[in-house]
């Protein structure tokens, strides 16, 4: 009966997207938030987020990742955010909480801007 908190159920996010990005226009990463190699359900995720450093390390935007399906998010950077980057090497982290478990998990996702 207590054998679902034998183990916590503190899942992995992996992020994909484009390795180059034109400075403003539009860019989408999809982040993948399994437990075990399955999709985490949607239903257990309270909430994903992003947020978005320039080459300088600096904050550029932070935001909600959208769900898509269990286990899914997307993060959408839109062309007014990548006008604010310079070129050069960026990072996109997502954070992702649950609602069971209260150790947050993380994923990140290095990508290039060119003019």
């Amino acid at each position: 009966r207590w054998a679902m908190f034998a183990e916590p159920k503190v899942g992995t996010v992996e992020l994909d997207g484009p390795g180059q990005v034109t400075i403003g226009q539009e860019a989408a990463f999809d982040v993948f938030v399994d437990f075990e190699g399955e999709p985490y359900p949607q239903a257990e995720i309270a909430q994903a987020k992003y947020l978005l450093f320039d080459a300088t390390g600096a904050m550029v935007a932070s935001g909600d990742a959208e769900a898509v399906a269990d286990g899914q998010y997307l993060v959408t950077l839109p062309a007014d955010v990548t006008s604010e980057l310079t070129a050069g090497s960026n990072r996109l982290e997502v954070a992702v909480s649950s609602s069971v478990v209260s150790i947050p998990f993380f994923g990140s996702i290095d990508f290039v801007t060119v003019q």
